[in-house]
């Protein structure tokens, strides 16, 4: 194996693995964001019914 090949694989895993924490740092962020969501639409929908 060359070093260029080498390298080129060491690049290649290294921006996957970046990539996996990039992704899962947006599904956290997605995930929360979505609760809240729901979480307000429901306060929204629910609100009115309390008030007289």
């Amino acid at each position: 194996m060359t070093v260029q090949v080498f390298l080129q694989k060491r690049a290649g895993l290294l921006m996957l693995s970046l990539a996996q924490q990039l992704f899962g740092a947006f599904e956290k962020l997605f995930v929360r964001l979505l609760c809240h969501t729901m979480l307000q639409i429901h306060k929204e929908r629910s609100s009115p019914d309390l008030l007289p």
